[in-house]
């Protein structure tokens, strides 16, 4: 049986040992004071999961180097791709975690200048995708998609222009082309004679 688990890495029982263990989510909310009374305290929804733990990571248990392990785990965090995590055979969260942070410590090296043993403390987060707004039921409008494409009828709630994945070069030109439109309108709008 595996002790952890997440994405492309395992560690099975008997190979490292989990330390420490934190498992913390807080709601959010948001406070509006008014003079004279008690703030009012607003619930917004339910917040993210976080976990923090700490593997003690030994070379004779692991069978491997405990630094090509910390590597590994740190090329899962540069990645940025989230898993789900089990440890001990239970998950935490209800959506897959983000490897936020990786840090080596407490290194304990042999005669030889070998790493024996060190501490790697993991930080996850709980990873939901950009929200995208569609229109559907009961909804009068709002944007689909989520590729970036303006042609194809909308951006993603954060696009909603359809800009990611221009260069600045592109969005200058994009900027430059809107202005001198802009103008040719104006012109146009002036020779109707609209606004005299």
């Amino acid at each position: 049986m595996d002790i952890l688990t997440f994405g492309p890495i395992s560690l099975g029982a008997g190979r490292a040992a989990v330390t420490t263990l934190t498992v913390s989510g807080a709601a959010a909310s948001s406070t509006s004071e008014v003079l004279g009374r008690k703030a009012a305290t607003q619930f917004k929804g339910p917040g993210l999961v976080k976990v923090d733990l700490t593997l003690r990571l030994h070379r004779e248990l692991l069978g491997e180097d405990v630094l090509e392990v910390y590597r590994s785990w740190a090329a899962v965090q540069e990645a940025g791709t989230a898993y789900p995590l089990r440890v001990g055979g239970s998950s935490f969260a209800d959506n897959p975690l983000l490897l936020t942070e990786c840090r080596l410590s407490s290194p304990q090296y042999g005669f030889g200048g070998d790493l024996i043993c060190a501490d790697v403390a993991l930080s996850f987060q709980e990873y939901l995708p950009a929200a995208v707004v569609t229109a559907g039921a009961g909804a009068t409008g709002g944007f689909s998609g989520g590729s970036g494409a303006a042609a194809s009828g909308g951006g993603s709630a954060l696009d909603p222009y359809g800009v990611q994945g221009y260069t600045a070069e592109e969005k200058g030109g994009l900027k430059r082309k809107i202005s001198g439109l802009a103008a040719q309108l104006a012109q146009k709008v002036q020779g109707m004679g609209v606004g005299r």
